[in-house]
């Protein structure tokens, strides 16, 4: 009797798991991390260097004011 329940559930376990490793697949297909390598730079350190050589300027002007 238990054999007769479990048995057509076989194939059905079988196909789930088989579709979900499909599915798996091909979700994953086109995606990889396009940085491969470690960062050139810090994040914001462009604006971190815009920041310095603006208060650089900032400063030549207050002393050729003074």
């Amino acid at each position: 009797m238990f054999s007769s329940i479990l048995l057509p559930l076989i194939p059905i376990a079988i196909m789930v798991v088989v579709l979900y490793l499909i599915v798996r697949k091909f979700k994953n297909r086109g995606s990889y991390s396009p940085f491969t390598e470690d960062f050139l730079r810090e994040p914001g350190e462009t604006l971190r260097d815009r920041h310095d050589e603006l208060q650089d300027k900032l400063m030549e002007t207050f002393f050729s004011m003074a």
